[in-house]
């Protein structure tokens, strides 16, 4: 499909997070949602971040910081809406919750991520700060067995200024 990530496990190769996260849990099972409800929640959520997470945040951090020229202010301001939409929308699900579903981390959480831990100056805004329950949230998560920022797993990231 000419995209990442790519996931390749023998004969197999796998691409869209999603499907890899799900792959990924059902042959560990580990992070699974419970029950037929929970795994429906649990794509709902999967398919809201690559809608309009991660969907509006990635190009976002993209325009903002990686490209030469950075991208136009109507373009930004457009994306920066909507993943400020859609982060109100995840700060609100988290209300009262230690994660997304409930009381244990599964795959939405993991989709949910992506590119949130990414630094604030990195977006000119800093999303932990901003919205409390994501905050929190991003603590929890990043408090769990085998955690590793982002950096730690890319070679050659940070990009110098």
């Amino acid at each position: 499909m000419g995209e990442v990530p790519v996931l390749v496990y023998g004969a197999k190769k796998l691409s869209q997070s999603g499907v890899i996260l799900t792959y990924l849990a059902e042959r560990s099972g580990k992070f699974l949602p419970r029950g037929e409800a929970e795994r429906l929640e649990a794509l709902r959520w999967i398919i809201f971040d690559n809608q309009k997470l991660n969907g509006s945040l990635a190009p976002y951090r993209y325009l903002y910081r990686l490209a030469k020229p950075k991208g136009d202010p109507a373009v930004l301001a457009f994306l920066r809406g909507r993943a400020d939409n859609a982060l109100g929308i995840l700060d609100k699900r988290l209300t009262g919750r230690r994660y997304l579903l409930g009381a244990e981390p599964t795959i939405a959480d993991f989709s949910l991520v992506g590119y949130l831990y990414y630094p604030p100056e990195e977006f000119g805004f800093d999303m932990a700060a901003e919205y409390e329950n994501i905050g929190a949230w991003l603590e929890r998560i990043k408090a769990l067995p085998g955690w590793a920022h982002p950096y730690d797993l890319m070679p050659g990231y940070p990009l110098p200024q």
